[in-house]
């Protein structure tokens, strides 16, 4: 009986595949930069073709717009998404500053870094930090307060997390959740009843 010479593994499913490609191209971007995101070195790292890269990604450019577009809905939209599953306006909080602590930091730092060098990056990290920052202060708003204090509240909580990815200073301990979060619903206490909205779902801005 003549022996049966075994044929190329299976490839993965194309979901499967895509995403090896954007988590990969994430890990080279976090450690090299755009000269890191080279398709050859990166798929023989994964275990697939050029092929495949093409089957996905029009070009390299379209592949590093892609890149962005996950990173976004990872760290931003995904967190949002859970955090509004929360049952109250504290566990909303908790339950941001959670994920937060949870990001991938050397990415972010990475991106930051690369923001002079690439305007498509610039715009995405300007685009995830309006989006960030506009969450924090819808929070604030739903607790009562005004929205410049939201906004105000919102900045100082977003810019301390941003300094403390930059100092390493990530995870943040227990006690400084609790002494943010006082702070952040510290002006939502203060503000007037009368000046305090009542807000739904449905009404709640985009961020």
């Amino acid at each position: 009986m003549p022996r049966r010479v075994p044929g190329p593994p299976p490839s993965p499913p194309s979901s499967e595949a895509r995403q090896r490609w954007l988590e990969a191209g994430l890990e080279a971007l976090t450690a090299g930069g755009l000269e890191a995101l080279r398709i050859e070195p990166i798929a023989k790292r994964i275990g697939l073709t050029k092929g495949s890269f093409y089957h996905h990604f029009a070009s390299r450019e379209a592949y590093v717009e892609a890149l962005l577009e996950h990173w976004e809905a990872r760290s931003t939209r995904r967190i949002i998404e859970l955090a509004e599953a929360a049952p109250s306006l504290g566990a909303k909080y908790d339950r941001v500053n959670a994920l937060a602590d949870a990001v991938d930091h050397h990415l972010e730092i990475a991106l930051r870094g690369l923001v002079r060098h690439d305007a498509r990056i610039g715009a995405m990290v300007n685009r995830v930090d309006r989006r960030r920052i506009a969450y924090l202060a819808a929070l604030s708003r739903d607790g009562g307060a005004d929205a410049a204090q939201a906004r105000f509240l919102a900045e100082l909580g977003y810019f301390a997390f941003v300094g403390a990815q930059h100092l390493n200073q990530l995870p943040h301990p227990p006690q400084w959740h609790t002494r943010m979060r006082a702070l952040l619903t510290a002006g939502a206490r203060a503000a007037p009843a009368a000046r305090r909205p009542t807000r739904t779902p449905s009404t709640r801005s985009r961020t």
